[in-house]
């Protein structure tokens, strides 16, 4: 019975040994993974993807971010 307790608080704490910067821990029984905010990728969701980079802006406008959607802004 005891190793059964221990064993099952290994698991509830899996996320409270890493920090998932800007995203949310998720238990996966003795392991754990980050489930990233928008915009953010990595294992431990701390690189900021650069969401204009894969984003075309025709007629010479320019991508900028609305939160987290890339939008373009066209020259006057």
């Amino acid at each position: 019975m005891f190793f059964f307790c221990f064993i099952s608080s290994i698991y509830k704490d899996a996320c409270t040994r890493v920090s998932c910067n800007y995203g949310r821990c998720v238990n996966e029984g003795a392991s754990y993974r980050c489930q990233c905010d928008p915009g953010y990728e990595g294992s431990v969701c701390d690189r900021q993807i650069d969401l204009c980079a894969s984003f075309t802006c025709y007629n010479g406008g320019r991508c900028h971010l609305d939160g987290h959607r890339p939008l373009c802004q066209c020259n006057p």
